[in-house]
C-alpha cells in the first residue's frame, strides 16, 4: 500500500540528506520516501523481508511505512534522502495508484554530480522549487527504471487522518481511545489499520517519535526531565524505559555517542 501525506518532521529542510560510512541501522519505518544510493564500497539491506545488496552507483528506493535495516558487511558510505512525494508531482501520480516490484537500480554516470550538489547545499533543500529541480532527474530515473504494478489497495483515509492527529499531539496525552474517537471509528478498528499498514502497534509508533524527539531535544542541550516532559513522557521512569528498549543506550549514552537517531532507533 503507498500512502503519501505532507508532515514535515524535519523542520524547514524539504530534502534531509546525510553521507554516513558503514552503516548499521536495525528494523525502523519512515513515512516519507527514502532513497538510498551507494556512492563506495557494498551495503546490505532487508525491505520488506527481501535481501538487497546495494553495491557502487546503484540506489534503491523505499516507500512510506516499509520496513527496513541496513547491515554493512565490510565498507560503505552511502547518501541517504528523505522526502514526500507529493514534492515531485509524475511519482506522486504514480505511486497513488501503483507499488513498486523492482526497486534497485543503477544510476547514469550524469546523476551522480547531482548527488554531491543534493548533499553540499542546505539552502536549496529549504525551497520547495529547487528541491523539486534537485529531486526530479533522480525520481524519473527511478520512475524509468523501476517495475511498479497496479495496487489493489486505496489510501486510506482514517489512517491518514490519525496520523495527522498524532504528529499534532504526540507530546501531549494522546491514546488510542481518544485518537479513534476523533476519527469517528472503533479504537479496535483503528489498532488493526495500524498493525497493518505499519507493522508495528499504536502505543510503539506513539513511543517511537517521542524517543526521537527526546533525542532532538537532548542534543539541542535539554536536560532528561526537560526531554522527558517535552516529548511527552509521562513520567521520568517511563522515559528511561521506553528510551532504552528502543535506542539500546541511555539517554547519557546517546548524548555521548554523537549517532544519529536513525542509525539507533527501532520500533
Amino acid at each position: 500500500m503507498n500512502y503519501l501525506f505532507r508532515v514535515n518532521e524535519h523542520g524547514d529542510d524539504l530534502l534531509p540528506a546525510t553521507v554516513s560510512e558503514n552503516i548499521q541501522c536495525p528494523l525502523h519505518v519512515h513515512r516519507r520516501l527514502e532513497m538510498v544510493v551507494t556512492i563506495d564500497g557494498e551495503l546490505q539491506m532487508c525491505i520488506k523481508g527481501t535481501q538487497y545488496s546495494i553495491c557502487k552507483q546503484e540506489a534503491v528506493l523505499i516507500l512510506p511505512f516499509e520496513q527496513h535495516d541496513f547491515v554493512t558487511i565490510t565498507h560503505n558510505k552511502c547518501l541517504i534522502i528523505e522526502f514526500d512525494a507529493s514534492v515531485v508531482h509524475p511519482l506522486w501520480t504514480l505511486l497513488a495508484s501503483n507499488t513498486i516490484v523492482d526497486r534497485k537500480i543503477l544510476l547514469s554516470d550524469a546523476l551522480m554530480p547531482l548527488l554531491f550538489q543534493i548533499t553540499e547545499n542546505e539552502n536549496m533543500r529549504q525551497n520547495l522549487i529547487n528541491t523539486e529541480a534537485l529531486l526530479f532527474p533522480l525520481c524519473r530515473e527511478f520512475m524509468d527504471k523501476c517495475t511498479f504494478i497496479p495496487s489493489q489497495n486505496q489510501v486510506d483515509d482514517d489512517f491518514l487522518k490519525a496520523l495527522n492527529i498524532i504528529h499534532k499531539n504526540v507530546s501531549n496525552d494522546i491514546s488510542l481511545e481518544s485518537t479513534a474517537n476523533q476519527i469517528g471509528i472503533y479504537p479496535e478498528t483503528l489498532s488493526r489499520k495500524f498493525v497493518k499498514i505499519t507493522g508495528v502497534n499504536f502505543s510503539s509508533y506513539i513511543n517511537y517519535l517521542r524517543v526521537r524527539k527526546s533525542m532532538e531535544l537532548l542534543r539541542n542541550g535539554a536536560s532528561s526531565t526537560e526531554a522527558a516532559y517535552g516529548a511527552g513522557f509521562g513520567s521520568i521512569r517511563s522515559f528511561h524505559r521506553v528510551f532504552l528498549k528502543m535506542a539500546g543506550v541511555t539517554p547519557k549514552k546517546f548524548l555521548e555517542s554523537k549517532e544519529s537517531p536513525d542509525m539507533l532507533l527501532k520500533i
